[in-house]
Parts: C-alpha cells; structure tokens; sequence
C-alpha cells in the first residue's frame, strides 16, 4: 500500500480508506448504500487490513450511529492496528486536501475491485470534466441530511450577503 503524508502534520496515512457507510443500513439514504451486518464488516475489515488499507472512516449519522458500533465490533481486539477517522460536523477550512481516498463496498467482491484503485491517475480530459462538475453547488451534504431532523442544527442553512451593505 502507498502512503501520503497527511497535510503538514507528518502522520503517514495510506492512499486507500476503507469507507464505513455501508455498515447498518438504517434509514432511507443508507439503506440504500447498504446494510452490512458485524460479521460481513469483519470479513471487509480483514481485506483492508491484508491489503494495507488501515485507515477506516465513518461518522456518527451513518446509519444513526449503527456504522460506528459494527465498525467497533469490527475491529474488536485489533484497534492498534487501524486508523480511525470520523467527522464532527462537515467540511471545515479553505479548498481541498486529499491524502486519502475513502473507499466503500457492499461485499467483498466490490472491495476487491476498489483496493486496485491505488496507482489510477487521470487524463486532462478526465480533470476538466471533474473541475466542470465540481464548479457547480453540490447536494451533498445539503440534501438529504439538512432535511433530517437534528442534523439541520449542525448545518444550519448558509447565510445569504444583503448587497445592500
């Protein structure tokens, strides 16, 4: 597995993250990603783990908290040897930083095929058409969770200049 530095902190981090998402499958938005119980999230957690690919990610409206309590049942009895990163509201600071890339997977197979993302690089076709897509008001995290009850107080909606002033 390649590692990167992890902006200017000097903590190593690897190219591939294992993205919890898909873990408990409650409610309309992650069920639909996917509704991996404790002993199919072991079995993808060991892959990772074959692979390199120890830094797991989740956040605690995955799923109501589901995905961080099977993630835990997940890596029972071997917590030294991973990385855990979550979120604490969205995104915080000025333009990107990507030292990783989140990868998820409904079953093994999937994830098989996502850990031989390391190496992939893009053509300048392939970035202007992201820098196009990017250059637009994304949904996420707007929609659906700003509609959620509870979430909405964490990410209140944007506050709109008077120009006027």
């Amino acid at each position: 597995m390649e590692y990167r530095h992890l902006g200017r902190s000097g903590f190593k981090v690897p190219v591939l993250s294992f993205g919890a998402g898909t873990f408990g499958g409650k409610g309309p938005l992650f069920s639909a990603w996917g509704d991996t119980g404790a002993q199919e999230a072991r079995r993808l957690v060991d892959i990772c783990l074959e692979a390199g690919a120890i830094m797991l990610d989740t956040a605690d409206v995955y799923s109501d908290g589901e995905s961080e309590r099977i993630l835990g049942e997940a890596i029972k009895g071997r917590r030294s040897r991973v990385i855990l990163s979550t979120k604490a509201g969205l995104p915080s600071g000025e333009g990107p930083t990507v030292s990783t890339i989140v990868i998820g997977a409904r079953n093994e197979g999937q994830l098989r095929e996502n850990l031989g993302a390391v190496g992939w690089t893009l053509t300048p076709e392939q970035m202007a058409r992201l820098d196009t897509a990017s250059d637009v008001t994304p949904a996420y995290p707007y929609w659906p969770y700003r509609h959620q009850q509870g979430f909405a107080m964490r990410n209140p909606p944007a506050v709109v200049s008077d120009p006027r002033v």
